[in-house]
């Protein structure tokens, strides 16, 4: 396999001009190794030598685009290449963490970059993937994107995109503070490119990579301050017959100083004495007005908030919004 993909397949099907006689030697070569009953396994477990996997990455865009190309230029043996690409990607992409990998993370990049931009749906998803790959493998692929976004604004609209409409499977893969960091270094890049361009159609696009720049930005924040899940503690505070509820917040955000507070039917952040309302669909500000700043717990406890017998109901409504909503910080994003 090692020759196979160093040597044979990139010589005969990495030209322009592929000799079908030739091609179809190679793919059944290929297939025969790939036909043993344990052939998967013995490849997985062998899948780096001398150093770099024995699907390298610049083989691996090969295979892709042999597999993904446009409609117009689908042959017989696309078919095959569809066949056993699951198979040969694994063996380029196995090995999550380990130094081989982080390298063929930066050497596929700028394939899937090039990828990305071609006139092709299938290629393009796939290739997007590939990308989004490269950001859980590598911290150093961040550092990529952001040398190569001037020259590719494109690619990131089509990346965050992607990040932005299925978060919920890509969060809990990528660095959040390594992603929110190149974010703001690409909104840091597009408001110097928007002082300086007067196309029209460039303009557009930096503002379009910016909004997902932003998107993406808040559901980095509200993933850090979610609260789902959560298990609260009820604490009362009785001052001169008065009632004050606070909610204890997760220990992740103890040392930032923020407590929640309940007075009625009003949600309360607490940041060293101070409070944030929010409201009572558990938003951080209510629609198309600021933040409201509120009194301090002193002012609270000078008068009765909720009666005894209300706590139970008022904190069952509470726990429950917690539980079934997600709550944002909003801080960061301006």
């Amino acid at each position: 396999m090692y020759i196979w993909s160093h040597f044979l397949f990139p010589v005969v099907c990495g030209k322009s001009n592929v000799i079908p006689q030739s091609r179809d030697l190679v793919l059944q070569l290929v297939e025969r190794i790939l036909s043993g009953p344990k052939a998967r396994t013995i490849l997985l477990n062998g899948t780096v030598r001398k150093g770099e996997h024995i699907v390298p990455p610049a083989v691996l865009d090969l295979l892709m685009r042999a597999t993904f190309p446009a409609s117009t230029a689908r042959v017989k043996a696309t078919e095959r290449f569809e066949t056993f690409y699951p198979t040969l990607k694994e063996l380029a992409l196995i090995g999550s963490g380990t130094k081989t990998t982080k390298q063929a993370s930066q050497q596929l990049l700028p394939f899937a970059i090039q990828a990305i931009q071609e006139n092709n749906s299938e290629l393009t998803k796939e290739a997007t993937d590939l990308f989004i790959w490269c950001l859980t493998q590598n911290a150093e692929c961040y550092k990529q994107w952001e040398k190569l976004y001037v020259e590719n604004v494109g690619v990131t609209i089509i990346v965050l995109r992607k990040l932005s409409t299925e978060w919920r499977n890509y969060s809990a893969k990528i660095s959040p503070d390594t992603l929110k960091v190149t974010l703001k270094h690409l909104r840091a890049k597009n408001e110097d490119a928007l002082s300086r361009n007067t196309d029209p159609s460039q303009v557009a696009s930096i503002k379009e990579a910016d909004k997902y720049c932003k998107t993406i930005l808040m559901k980095l924040t509200r993933n850090f301050g979610c609260m789902k899940g959560s298990v609260l503690v009820l604490v009362l505070g009785i001052t001169s017959c008065s009632y004050c509820y606070l909610l204890s917040i997760p220990p992740m955000l103890r040392k930032y100083g923020f407590h929640l507070v309940l007075s009625g039917n009003r949600y309360y952040i607490s940041d060293q004495g101070d409070f944030l309302e929010i409201d009572e669909q558990w938003q951080s500000r209510p629609r198309g007005g600021r933040k409201r700043k509120c009194p301090s717990i002193r002012s609270f406890c000078r008068k009765r908030i909720v009666s005894p017998e209300q706590a139970s109901t008022l904190m069952y409504n509470v726990l429950q919004n917690m539980m079934q909503a997600e709550f944002c910080w909003w801080d960061e994003i301006e």
